[in-house]
């Protein structure tokens, strides 16, 4: 019996000490990679020249003598452009990896960038750059896959911290366009952005390694292709657990989530050009306005840190009903406020609530897509996702403004927001339980030597 016993006790310490150390999510290694990733999507991604549009209107008009409405099919260029292009190259970064796709798609944009310098009075020139910029900048949607199988203990925060740090971007950019455009001219401009952005190439280079994969970041695909022919223990590919883009397109909750991503989008992007002249419109002054909404978006950074937190909290989608609840709440009160109604103090929160709410969405739909499809053909799945959403979100605000056209009140458009953020609170309601783990893609600490 003492023999047996000792004989197991043995057995067990052997399985202790030869079972494999999981790799924290904080270890030193992802965070050089998540340091990349930040630099990427702040710097390196069509944020730069697609920010400058709204400041670009009056300087190239001026000068090229178009009119308002020939200016703004750029932005049908860059947003068609690029709903078409996700889907392929989602499923080019599944199939030979994201690291040569996402370093190509950078270089591009920052040289398409370098080259809106040279602009002439051609619209179709315009229009042909801006397209190239949809094409090209959705490679930035890899990066979705990047964080996901990086980061597997906090995946959600995770998520949420490298999503949030865009909105940061986009709220300083502007001041960075309206220095450069006063002080160096738009065509400076231009120079300026394309070179950050190509800055941005050697980071990457040297930080982003491929998902599955250990040591890949400094080499390029080809050349870990060939290092893995010759050694088996090196595989090219990580075969990374999930569905295909065929099995998620006959799943409903493929369809399910997507149509609540698509809703989102439709009425942020819908309101964004009139929420200002709408609450102008119940009295406020336009200074007012402008300022709550500054600081809205500021404060909205913390929303998409508590998203993260409630989808690494709580193991159920579930958790996102509350969240649109809040919206819908938020686009009823715009309905009523006024400055006798609520006043200042109520249109503050309305504002922190609703931008809170879309922040904090925005990376639990990302994981979501996880937890229902898994890791293996993520990037292709979600740029599938973003593909059908972005093509039609941009419908959101011609409709508004008819609607304001024909009625001359934006009540309406409230009643409709409020009304749709009750349908996505009922999607997330609907969806099943997650399909796979919440530590999907995980793997061990890579050994020293």
């Amino acid at each position: 019996m003492v023999n047996i016993a000792e004989a197991e006790l043995v057995e067990g310490v052997l399985a202790i000490q030869t079972e494999p150390q999981i790799e924290r999510d904080f270890s030193p290694r992802k965070i050089k990679i998540a340091a990349g990733i930040l630099f990427g999507q702040s710097f390196g991604t069509s944020i730069l020249p697609y920010s400058a549009l709204m400041l670009m209107l009056m300087p190239l008009t001026r000068e090229f003598g178009w009119t308002a409405a020939q200016f703004s099919w750029a932005v049908t260029c860059l947003f068609v452009s690029g709903a078409i292009s996700l889907w392929p190259i989602g499923r080019l970064a599944d199939k030979v990896g994201v690291r040569p796709v996402l370093l190509v798609g950078t270089i591009m944009v920052g040289l398409v960038t370098l080259g809106m310098s040279f602009q002439t009075a051609s619209l179709w020139q315009f229009y042909g750059y801006y397209a190239l910029l949809g094409i090209f900048g959705s490679t930035g949607v890899t990066y979705t896959k990047v964080v996901a199988a990086l980061f597997t203990q906090h995946r959600g925060k995770a998520m949420a911290i490298l999503t949030a740090e865009t909105t940061l971007a986009r709220a300083g950019v502007p001041l960075v366009v309206n220095w450069l455009l006063l002080n160096e001219g738009w065509r400076t401009m231009y120079l300026v952005f394309g070179i950050v952005i190509l800055a941005m190439v050697p980071i990457l280079f040297f930080t982003i390694e491929e998902p599955g994969l250990t040591g890949t970041a400094g080499k390029l695909s080809w050349r870990r292709r060939k290092i893995a022919a010759r050694d088996a223990a090196s595989p090219p590919k990580a075969a990374l657990p999930g569905m295909t883009i065929w099995e998620a397109l006959q799943d409903p909750v493929f369809w399910l989530s997507t149509l609540a991503a698509f809703i989102g989008l439709f009425i942020f992007n819908g309101m964004f050009p009139h929420i200002v002249p709408a609450l102008v419109d119940k009295g406020f002054s336009q200074t007012t306005v402008v300022a709550l909404q500054s600081t809205a978006i500021l404060i909205s950074f913390a929303g998409a840190l508590v998203g993260g937190w409630a989808v690494d909290r709580f193991q159920t989608a579930k958790i996102a009903v509350p969240i649109s609840l809040v919206a819908s709440v938020g686009a009823f009160l715009t309905l009523v406020v006024s400055p006798t109604l609520g006043g200042v103090p109520l249109l503050a929160a309305i504002l922190v609530l609703g931008t809170l709410s879309f922040n904090a969405l925005f990376p639990m739909g990302t994981y979501f897509a996880t937890r229902f499809f898994g890791l293996g053909s993520l990037a292709e799945i979600v740029a599938v996702q973003f593909a059908v959403t972005n093509i039609f979100a941009g419908l959101g605000a011609p409709l508004f403004g008819w609607i304001f056209d024909t009625t001359h009140s934006y009540n309406i458009v409230f009643m409709i927001t409020s009304a749709l953020n009750l349908v996505v609170a009922a999607i997330w309601f609907a969806l099943p339980k997650y399909r796979y783990a919440a530590n999907i893609g995980q793997m061990p600490a890579p050994t020293k030597g």
